[in-house]
């Protein structure tokens, strides 16, 4: 065992004195004997004097204090219980924390097990899609109708159901891919329209450049008519039939300032108040006689149509009409009727012009006109 070095290089024993190998032996062994002799109260006042006398000489020789060391030593004990404490309650966090990723894992992966063992992937669009069009998929045509246009009415009619009705109760279907893609981009399309109609969509103005400079021109139309196909019409005195057939191009006729034309329409660009007029021309010959088909009067009717309008956005504006003369006499009757007058229309207006007898219309195209300007 070590000992205390000396405050001189040497080692000494902390209480006592050493025992030594040489002949100092024998003091020892008979200081021992002399204390084993003493009486018991002399043996407690040489113990308590011999430690007290032991510490002093322990503090003087090393310069400790023993009372500090004790201290020191008990404040070490009480970390040291700290720390064991504090490794415990961490190591039962390990624990605990171990076991409930343990638990947290076997519920994931036992769950996993069962997804995978009874999952059913989600259809694909296509699988989806085809699994509709297999029933068909069937909704109200009126949800597609762009306009009055004889072309776009047509594109329609290979989707109506006959069995459905006709009219509002009409219903259109699909039964293939592309035909429902066909019908979405008329609902989009007449979405669209409702919208420019509404003035929500920003339209675009019709601009002229000239040398630099721009101008706004009005929007103005003036149409001519053109020879219509009479053998594809069948003449039905008094009914309501469009004149399908303008001239848009060519001489003296024009479309100017975003005004468009469409299958019989004048397409109004702008909100605003406008003058609209025309002049339809009939020449009435004696056929009637033969036929027996006969009609006193003669109309002229002004139309715009939006999706906006009730009945089918068709609306009547104006409406002027004659009363034919009647002679055996003559075996051709000419006769001319003019319409004119400032309305208020809305962008994405289709104008047209309807009459009663549709056979008897003038075809010469400087006696039956169609137009409208800008006020």
């Amino acid at each position: 065992m070590s000992h205390p070095e000396r405050k001189d290089g040497s080692h000494k024993p902390l209480f006592g004195k050493s025992s030594s190998s040489n002949g100092d032996g024998g003091n020892g062994n008979s200081n021992g004997n002399s204390y084993n002799n003493c009486t018991s109260s002399q043996r407690q006042r040489a113990s308590s004097g011999g430690i007290d006398s032991n510490l002093q000489n322990f503090k003087n020789e090393y310069g400790l204090d023993p009372a500090s060391c004790l201290s020191q030593q008990q404040e070490l004990e009480v970390k040291l219980r700290k720390i064991q404490t504090r490794l415990k309650v961490l190591f039962g966090i390990v624990v605990v924390g171990f076991i409930i990723l343990m638990v947290v894992c076997g519920t994931c992966f036992f769950k996993l097990h069962q997804d995978v063992a009874h999952h059913t992937h989600k259809p694909t669009l296509s699988a989806q899609m085809a699994a509709i069009l297999e029933e068909g998929v069937c909704v109200s045509c009126e949800d597609f109708r762009l306009g009055p246009s004889a072309a776009e009415e047509d594109v329609l009619s290979r989707y109506i159901d006959e069995s459905s009705g006709s009219g509002r109760s009409a219903r259109c279907c699909a039964d293939t891919g592309a035909e429902l893609l066909e019908l979405l981009t008329l609902f989009i399309e007449r979405k669209f329209r409702l919208e420019l109609a509404k003035g929500t969509v920003p339209g675009t103005l019709a601009q002229a450049v000239k040398g630099g400079s721009v101008s706004v021109i009005k929007p103005a139309a003036h149409l001519m008519i053109d020879k219509p196909d009479l053998d594809s019409i069948k003449h039905i005195p008094g009914r309501q039939q469009m004149i399908k057939k303008w001239r848009s191009q060519g001489d003296m006729t024009f479309l100017v300032g975003g005004a468009e034309y469409n299958d019989g329409h004048i397409v109004v660009p702008t909100d605003g108040y406008y003058f609209v007029y025309c002049q339809i021309a009939f020449t009435e010959y004696d056929t009637w006689k033969k036929t027996g088909a006969y009609a006193s009067n003669l109309s002229v009717y002004l139309y715009r149509h939006n999706i906006l309008y009730d009945n089918d956005g068709e609306e009547t504006l104006a409406i002027n009409s004659i009363t034919k003369g009647q002679s055996s006499s003559r075996s051709i009757a000419e006769y001319v009727i003019s319409l004119g007058a400032v309305f208020k229309l809305r962008r994405q207006d289709h104008l047209l012009i309807k009459v009663s007898n549709l056979t008897d219309v003038d075809s010469s195209p400087k006696r039956t006109y169609f137009g409208f300007f800008k006020i």
